[in-house]
């Protein structure tokens, strides 16, 4: 457990100290209303930490506490508000006795939306960090054609060819920068095509080189275009 989740353990059991102080110190009429809100405010303080343990449970970034937070949320808002209709059910039993199945009633709504809550929240959060994932994994791909035209440029010694990888590579770098299923065959040929560039620098025929990067960017421009096809799709 590290330091942060220490504090949010001590936080959440110096509440329940106080409530359950506040409980035995008041004195009201511990009617069956205000037993079973008692029950139910140890059960939101239990519950709370427990959301809370989830929402952050494996995060290991910023990122991902981010996404973690609305399961958070859910968890301390219900603690807040039961704890506060408790205490609010402990002053009116000074005045008059609550029905027991009105407490009740209430604690059960309130624990049903808090499940709710907190089961929606985390589905929307791993709906976020699979779409997030997706998102990285496609623009990984394309990432690695900058890298790679990068690497070629600086390997290559030839004052004129070096210019053609230079406007290739600005052609790379201000691509769509998200893949999609449907342009892999596409950017397989790109990739290979690099990958011949790579192994042919400095080694074969200018003429040959700048053939091949001419036909990495005819290739390149079908795939914008067919990037710019689905989006109207």
């Amino acid at each position: 457990m590290n330091k942060r989740q220490s504090s949010v353990l001590a936080i959440y059991v110096i509440v329940l100290v106080l409530f359950f102080l506040l409980f035995f110190i008041i004195p009201f009429n511990r009617c069956a209303s205000a037993v079973v809100m008692f029950i139910f405010g140890l059960l939101s303080i239990a519950l709370g930490y427990g959301i809370t343990y989830m929402a952050f449970k494996n995060t290991t970034d910023l990122k991902s506490k981010v996404y973690g937070f609305p399961v958070f949320r859910v968890g301390y808002i219900y603690t807040l508000g039961q704890l506060t209709l408790a205490l609010a059910v402990f002053i009116i039993d000074f005045v008059f006795e609550l029905p027991m199945w009105l407490a009740l009633a209430i604690s059960l709504i309130m624990l049903g939306f808090a499940l709710i809550g907190m089961i929606a929240a985390d589905n929307v959060r791993d709906i976020v960090e699979e779409v997030d994932k997706t998102l990285y994994d496609d623009r990984a791909r394309t990432d690695t054609f900058r890298i790679d035209i990068s690497d070629i440029v600086y390997a290559c010694t030839n004052a004129e060819l070096k210019k053609k990888l230079e406007k290739l590579s600005e052609k790379l770098r201000y691509s769509d920068p998200v893949s999609k299923p449907v342009l892999a065959e596409t950017e397989g040929t790109i990739r290979e095509k690099l990958n011949e560039i790579s192994e042919m620098i400095n080694k074969s025929d200018l003429n040959i080189i700048s053939e091949k990067i001419k036909e990495t960017e005819i290739l390149l421009e079908k795939r914008n275009k067919m990037c710019r096809e689905t989006k109207n799709i």
